[in-house]
């Protein structure tokens, strides 16, 4: 996620609303912010990033699907 100007930056992953999960993210000296995640079977996940609080795809996903609330 580039976010050079972001204070905080997290990926929430999870299926449902109900089983979210924020894992906070590092920022790097270029604006790039990551995380690393365990190794995952191969599938499609649920997840959107937490970008100073507002709420955002990943834009650079060749698959989207409506967000829930």
């Amino acid at each position: 996620m580039f976010a050079p100007d972001a204070r905080r930056v997290s990926i929430v992953t999870g299926a449902t609303p109900d089983s979210f999960v924020s894992h906070d993210m590092t920022k790097a000296a270029d604006g790039v912010w990551t995380w690393k995640s365990e190794p995952m079977k191969p599938n499609l996940y649920e997840y959107y990033f937490d970008v100073d609080g507002f709420r955002s795809v990943d834009t650079g996903s060749r698959y989207q699907k409506p967000q829930r609330r």
